[in-house]
């Protein structure tokens, strides 16, 4: 297997990707162990999504960002209107009959029993 765009730096045939699993397992045990326990943040969702929004605002050069409503993702999107309104009415092309598709698991997210 090969991996596209680092050719040169990797290259794994099938037979040795054991060896090279192998190699990279014993790497990694060696290291010292260290904790990575997480800290709180300071600040909460909300104000850093609105930090966020100013910094996008910035970046495309359009105020009107930073006054979107941060607890959506969409507000995040600098998508052009004519672009978002095409996507928007493809996924309600394809969408339209997915009440009928078939889904192999049920409501509940398990796989279906007989």
């Amino acid at each position: 297997m090969a991996f596209t765009g680092a050719k040169a730096c990797l290259n794994i045939l099938p037979g040795s990707a054991s060896i090279v699993n192998q190699v990279f397992s014993k790497f990694l045990a060696q290291l010292p162990h260290t904790r990575s326990d997480l800290v709180p943040a300071t600040i909460s969702i909300h104000e850093r999504s609105k930090t966020a929004l100013a910094k996008l605002a910035e970046y495309a050069n359009d105020p009107a960002i930073a006054h979107r409503d941060p607890r959506s993702p969409l507000s995040f999107s600098c998508v052009k209107p004519d672009v978002a309104k095409s996507q928007l009415e493809n996924l309600q092309f394809y969408a339209k009959d997915i009440s009928q598709a078939y889904c192999p698991v049920g409501r509940d997210g398990r796989p279906m029993r007989k």
